[in-house]
């Protein structure tokens, strides 16, 4: 688990430090910090998996094969995605420019193109 959103009881909009370190509590709102999944993603082959909730209360799920991300000399580009499952919509478009979700750098998020809703909540 490298993200738990919850309850929103944590704000998510961050600087990119925190954003780097990671903040918060992994059994709550967390994030594990970009360091530390460059380190992860990069030891092995790891598979992505965003379970996700709408507001309806309908349940979703996207999974990658394959997930590596660049380090932080290259923002945290997302490196590799391998082939995509699931019932959610898949919004990588195959781009492999995206960068992690990061705000208040260049006044804000950054990533690739639009996108269809925040997992950052």
């Amino acid at each position: 688990v490298f993200q738990r959103r919850v309850n929103g009881s944590i704000d998510f909009f961050r600087n990119w430090t925190s954003y780097k370190e990671g903040f918060g509590e992994l059994h709550h709102e967390f994030w594990l910090g970009n360091d530390k999944l460059y380190y992860l993603t990069n030891q092995g082959n790891y598979t992505l998996r965003i379970d996700l909730v709408d507001r309806r209360g309908s349940s979703y799920f996207a999974k990658y094969d394959l997930f590596r991300i660049n380090d932080e000399n290259d923002m945290y580009r997302l490196s590799e995605l391998g082939a995509f499952s699931g019932t959610a919509k898949s919004s990588s478009n195959g781009e492999l420019n995206m960068c992690l979700l990061l705000y208040g750098y260049m006044d804000g998020w950054v990533g690739g193109g639009g996108v269809d809703g925040w997992l950052n909540g």
